[in-house]
């Protein structure tokens, strides 16, 4: 393939998020021996009720990239790149439909 036909089929990998944000966290809860409640536990109380934690990790991301693929009997099961004829883009997209096949051949 020589290097403007490969240009043509220049694309973003599937597994590309633009945007990611990643927070983890956490909070060790108040009870138990020397904590604020349950100072005056003994030692099988605080061994079931002490020393809990929440902890958590919370990832924000863009959705990945979209990439049209054909697959066809013809072509054992290979997937091709479409030529894009138009933008794609519908006026009201709906989650059934969201964005326009016709554009793609």
């Amino acid at each position: 393939m020589n290097p403007a036909t490969y240009m043509q089929y220049k694309d973003v990998t599937g597994s590309d998020l633009t945007n990611r944000f990643v927070f983890s966290y956490s909070y060790e809860l108040p009870v138990g021996r020397g904590k604020m409640f349950g100072r005056n536990l003994n030692l099988w109380e605080n061994a079931a009720l002490g020393g809990w934690q929440i902890q958590g990790v919370t990832v924000l991301r863009s959705g990945f990239p979209f990439s049209p693929g054909i697959t066809s009997q013809l072509d054992n099961g290979l997937s091709n790149v479409p030529n894009q004829t138009g933008s794609g883009r519908l006026s009201h997209p709906t989650i059934a439909h969201w964005f326009d096949e016709t554009a793609f051949t």
